[in-house]
């Protein structure tokens, strides 16, 4: 099975595993052909509460990216939009929103900023999540990227 082949299994995986809407409809996360994907996996802190472990930033073949990750997932949300709000030659990096929710045990979890820069060289990471009225946590990690070919 080729590199491509394995991100795309475990993009998938991913995005399964996370959702509690999955489980009504698996079809609604299918990546689809042809769609670019980032999967990022971060070392988190013990202290860390928001910053997820492993990120997944899409791009479809129009050109929207898209992101998902355990506190979107907790959020019962989809996919989320997001900006590049930096590229250049040795790095980008990815911004959006994360909108204030309960969660299961009725905690209220505030809006959360999240930016993701990745290296382009070696595509090593790093997470930054700003909840409002809190503490900021960042998380580094490394990326792997390919094309969804199934």
């Amino acid at each position: 099975m080729n590199r491509i082949n394995v991100l795309a299994i475990s993009a998938a995986m991913f995005l399964v595993s996370l959702s509690p809407l999955a489980a009504k409809d698996p079809a609604k996360f299918q990546i689809p052909k042809g769609t670019r994907v980032l999967l990022c996996d971060f070392k988190v802190g013990a202290l860390d509460k928001l910053t997820p472990s492993v990120t997944l930033v899409m791009t479809d073949k129009a050109g929207k990216i898209t992101a998902y990750d355990g506190l979107i997932a907790a959020s019962n949300l989809s996919t989320l939009p997001v900006t590049i709000l930096t590229e250049n030659d040795k790095r980008i990096t990815y911004g959006w929103t994360v909108p204030g929710f309960a969660d299961d045990r009725n905690q209220y979890v505030p809006a959360t900023k999240v930016r993701l820069t990745v290296q382009n060289g070696d595509l090593s990471a790093m997470i930054t999540m700003m909840p409002l009225g809190y503490r900021n946590e960042n998380a580094r990690g490394t990326c792997r990227t390919g094309v969804i070919d199934k």
